[in-house]
């Protein structure tokens, strides 16, 4: 054992030795190819690789923590994506919403009656529409459904008219509103376009909401037309009901309808 004991403290002592040498030489070149290097270079390489500087891993630029290099401090860098989580994303799409119902609530749309039509006397395209928008108020409408639709689709019928549009004068003759119509092209090219129905039951003079929306909401009292022109863009038909932003117009009675339309837009 005492054999042992000493043979180990003479290797100790030459591993010091060797230590205390190293600290005093420089690195062995990087440009050595052996693979069957000395005690001593073998003894270097452990050196440097357990006192060398640390390796800066690019992990912490994937874990979005990152040194300022203004003034050496550390900060977080989040994704926007991670930063929002899903409760943004609800809360855009309830912004969203709001916003959609926020630009239909301008537009005052009623359920009418259509006691009266005839042609326009100057455009083959128009008609001359007798209105009723609201118990014993008549307006005058010029419809540019002539082209598509025989007149007696039209008289003795219910439909959609929006009451608040800024008055103007087509063809010389002045419209007051405006009737709400579905349109589709057919695979032969040819255009269809109905009128939409309000529900059988529903009172004329009626408001048409979208489903679900609020029904003390309260109309501007003109609308632009080029307010107008980017709420009518949300209407569509889909599966033969008339919808604003997806959501089915509706009276208190049930849904606005285009039977002849499965899919399509409104104008």
């Amino acid at each position: 054992m005492a054999a042992g004991s000493s043979a180990i403290d003479d290797a100790i002592e030459y591993l010091d030795h060797l230590i205390g040498r190293m600290t005093t030489m420089k690195p062995p070149s990087s440009t050595s190819t052996s693979t069957g290097g000395s005690p001593l270079q073998a003894s270097s390489s452990l050196h440097l690789h357990l006192q060398g500087t640390p390796t800066v891993s690019n992990s912490s630029e994937s874990s979005g923590i990152c040194k300022d290099a203004r003034n050496g401090t550390t900060s977080s860098r989040v994704s926007s994506a991670n930063k929002a989580g899903p409760d943004s994303t609800r809360e855009k799409a309830v912004e969203s919403n709001s916003e959609t119902e926020e630009m239909f609530a301008k537009a005052q749309i009623q359920v009418g009656y259509v006691h009266e039509v005839s042609n326009h006397p100057i455009s083959e395209k128009l008609f001359l529409c007798r209105v009723e928008v609201a118990k014993g108020e008549t307006r005058q409408v010029v419809a540019g459904l002539r082209k598509f639709l025989p007149a007696s689709e039209l008289q003795g019928k219910k439909v959609c008219v929006v009451v608040n549009l800024k008055p103007a004068k087509l063809a010389g003759q002045l419209s007051e509103a405006m009737i709400l119509a579905g349109e589709a092209t057919e695979p032969n090219g040819q255009l269809t376009v109905k009128v939409l129905e309000p529900p059988p039951d529903a009172s004329v003079g009626e408001r048409i909401f979208i489903e679900a929306q609020e029904t003390t909401s309260n109309p501007v009292k003109q609308l632009s037309s080029k307010v107008w022109e980017k709420i009518i863009l949300l209407f569509k038909v889909e599966a033969g009901i008339a919808k604003f932003d997806s959501k089915p117009l509706v009276t208190s009675t049930g849904s606005v309808k285009v039977p002849e339309i499965p899919y399509g837009s409104i104008h």
